[in-house]
């Protein structure tokens, strides 16, 4: 995967944040750092699985700060690999930002 497409910048970032806070912050082992940076490779690769995995963490702030927009993002990215679970995310993800928004009128399916 290219570094100039944004799954590519997130995954450089991401493992940035790694290296620099991740894990390393929160005590955690190193054989639970490379666990992780094993996730990031993966996903980064294209892996469905994988990127459904760092969703999750993002998702629940395991091991990384909880961040919704990386977390929609990889979502979205399994999903488009057809990962039917994260095909069901990426449709709370819309849901929760309509909602945030204040939109009160329904969910609308959007190409």
């Amino acid at each position: 995967m290219s570094l100039g497409s944004p799954i590519g910048l997130v995954g450089v970032w991401f493992a940035s944040l790694v290296t620099v806070v991740g894990y390393q912050l929160t005590g955690t082992s190193a054989t639970a750092q490379n666990a992780l940076q094993a996730v990031v490779r993966a996903a980064e690769a294209g892996n469905r699985d994988a990127q459904f995995a760092l969703a999750m963490r993002f998702t629940n702030g395991d091991g990384v700060f909880q961040d919704d927009v990386q977390a929609a993002t990889w979502f979205r990215a399994s999903a488009e690999r057809g990962l039917v679970e994260a095909q069901y995310w990426t449709g709370l993800a819309c849901v929760r930002q309509w909602r945030t928004a204040g939109r009160n009128d329904g969910v609308r399916v959007v190409s």
